[in-house]
C-alpha cells in the first residue's frame, strides 16, 4: 500500500517527515499522519484543508492547535521564486489565460468582515484591491504581494489620496522609495499631506513629483496655500486652481499668475 511506503520513508529519512505529512494530508491518509507526531504546519493544513474528506480529521488536528508553525523543510528551496504554487519552476512553452473568479458566498462575507487567523484558500486578488482602495493599513499589509497585481496601483492612489494614515505608512514602504510606480505614488502622498496642511514633503520634492490634485477629497487651508505659492512658485498654477474649486476668492487675488488652459 502506499501508505505503508510512506511510512517505510518517514522511517529511513526521518528528516523528509513533513513532507510525508504533507503526502498524508493531499491523500487522506490520517493515521498515519498521527503516527508521525508533527508541529502543526501551515502547508499541510492547506493539503488537507483542500483534500479528500478523510484529510479532514488532519486539518482539525492542526487547527486545534494554539499555534500554527511554517515549516520551511516542507518545501524544496532550492530556487528563489515568487509564488511557485506549481511547484514545476515555471516551466511551460505559453501563459495561462487568465480565468473569471467567481466568489463563493463565504469569499464575499472576507469583503466586509475581519480576515480569520488563517486565511482559506481564495483567489485574494479582490480583497487586496479593496484594501487599497479603502486605505486600510493593516488588512494591506497582511494581504499585499510582493508585486503589485493589475490596478492595484491605481487603487493604491485612491487609498493614499483619502486616507492620510495610509499615505503616511505607505510612504515608508518599498514601493513608494523605489519602483516604476514610486514615483506616481510619493506625488499622490505629497498631495495627501498638502490636503492636510503638510507641506514638508512637497517642498522638499522634486519637480516630477509636485500634485495636480490638491483640492479633493480634503481642502487645505488659505495659510497653507498661501504659503506654497511663496515657497513652490512651480506650484503657483495649482495653488490657483485650488483657489477656484474651493472658493478662495480672497487667496486668488494675492497671485500673481496667468490663467492657461487647463
Amino acid at each position: 500500500m502506499i501508505s505503508a511506503t510512506y511510512r517505510e520513508l518517514a522511517s529511513r529519512y526521518p528528516d523528509r517527515r513533513y513532507q510525508v505529512g504533507r503526502a498524508c494530508a493531499a491523500a487522506g491518509y490520517a493515521a498515519l499522519y498521527a503516527e508521525l507526531d508533527l508541529l502543526p504546519d501551515v502547508s499541510i493544513a492547506e493539503e488537507a484543508r483542500e483534500g479528500p474528506a478523510e484529510s479532514k480529521p488532519i486539518f482539525e488536528a492542526i487547527m486545534s492547535q494554539p499555534t500554527n508553525l511554517y515549516n520551511p523543510s516542507s518545501f524544496s528551496n532550492k530556487h528563489k521564486r515568487y509564488a511557485n504554487i506549481t511547484e514545476d519552476w515555471n516551466i511551460d512553452d505559453r501563459t495561462s489565460p487568465a480565468r473569471e473568479v467567481i466568489l463563493t458566498d463565504d469569499e464575499i462575507a472576507l469583503l466586509y468582515s475581519p480576515l480569520p487567523p488563517d486565511l482559506p484558500t481564495l483567489n485574494k486578488d479582490l480583497l487586496i484591491l479593496k484594501a487599497a482602495y479603502t486605505g486600510n493599513i493593516d488588512r494591506y499589509a497582511r494581504l499585499r504581494r510582493p508585486r503589485m497585481i493589475k490596478t492595484e496601483y491605481h487603487c493604491l492612489i485612491r487609498g493614499i489620496y483619502h486616507s492620510i494614515t495610509f499615505a503616511k505608512w505607505f510612504g515608508t514602504q518599498p514601493l513608494a522609495l523605489d519602483g516604476p510606480d514610486a514615483r506616481g505614488i510619493r506625488t499622490a502622498i505629497n498631495a495627501r499631506f498638502v490636503m492636510c496642511n503638510d507641506l514638508t514633503t512637497v517642498l522638499k520634492a522634486p519637480d516630477t513629483e509636485l500634485p495636480y490634485l490638491v483640492w479633493y477629497p480634503h481642502s487645505p487651508k488659505r495659510a497653507s496655500l498661501k504659503e506654497l505659492a511663496v515657497k513652490r512658485p512651480e506650484m503657483m498654477h495649482q495653488v490657483a486652481r485650488t483657489c477656484i474649486a474651493i472658493n478662495y476668492p480672497d487667496v486668488w487675488g494675492t497671485l500673481n499668475v496667468r490663467p492657461d488652459r487647463l
